[in-house]
């Protein structure tokens, strides 16, 4: 058994969709603690639906759909900003409304396209064995710009999501690290839909991150904690789908669950 399965590891769209589920994983599961931290934790459904609608509208047009998800995603995540700081409604509110109105719009789109009900799944709950050489070339491409970013804003991305206020009373340029992280939030959204789907897109960003702040003892720990959570799950996720013959991204995200009823009982009992 422990043969055949790393066997399989020799094939090439085994290898594509290992690199592209580690790479997202750590840039994923760094960027949620942030996002956590903030109670932001529905921008990622919210901003997956968004990436949904820009896919049937690619679909609609009969054009590649990573374009117009790509766009209308980071479009989304600055208007959740504006809208956030230019109005008094609350985050979650805002996240709400564009959920559903995205998803709505969506259907609409899809139900007048020539699509195919797998393609729709393959969209809907993730399709990691399927990673392109294009795919992953895009993967590395935003999840090494995500964490770059985070390595290089750090101690100011710290700040906004520990307490706001006292990020502008020193001087921070709040909102304008609110639009970047919300753009890199895009980022991780639409190279994580290959990975686990729209469905469950926000797993991979939120899961670890809530796992690692149960037995973490600093920041940095919390950090490094999420990103070891995220990979284990994705890879081990991965081999468990393979001797399992189930679906990949809901194995992963399942194992996250698993490691975070871990968390809770290390913390409890520890």
């Amino acid at each position: 058994m422990v043969e055949s399965v790393i066997a399989l590891f020799e094939y090439g769209f085994i290898q594509r969709a290992l690199i592209a589920g580690i790479i997202i994983s750590l840039a994923a599961s760094s960027l949620g603690v942030f996002v956590v931290l903030k109670r932001f934790s529905l921008i990622g459904d919210t901003l997956g639906h968004t990436a949904f609608t820009g896919i049937a509208i690619g679909l609609f047009m009969n054009i590649s759909h990573f374009w117009p998800a790509l766009i209308l995603t980071i479009l989304a995540s600055l208007g959740i900003t504006k809208i956030k700081t230019s109005t008094r409604i609350k985050g979650d509110s805002i996240l709400a409304v564009l959920l559903y109105c995205s998803l709505a719009l969506a259907i609409v789109l899809l139900s007048f396209s020539n699509t195919k009900g797998e393609s729709i799944s393959n969209i809907l709950f993730g399709s990691i064995l399927l990673v392109t050489s294009e795919d992953l070339i895009i993967i590395i491409a935003l999840s090494s710009l995500t964490l770059f970013t985070i390595g290089l804003l750090f101690k100011e991305f710290m700040h906004i999501s520990l307490n706001e206020d006292l990020a502008k009373a020193n001087g921070l340029p709040v909102n304008i690290l609110n639009y970047l992280m919300n753009i890199l939030i895009a980022f991780i959204i639409i190279t994580s839909m290959r990975i686990v789907g729209i469905l469950i897109i926000s797993a991979l960003l939120v899961i670890p991150a809530i796992s690692a702040l149960q037995i973490s003892k600093s920041f940095n720990q919390t950090i490094l904690l999420s990103m070891f959570f995220g990979f284990i799950s994705v890879v081990s996720g991965m081999i468990a789908a393979i001797i399992l013959d189930s679906a990949p991204g809901g194995t992963i995200v399942l194992i996250s669950g698993f490691i975070f009823l871990l968390t809770l009982v290390w913390n409890k009992y520890f």
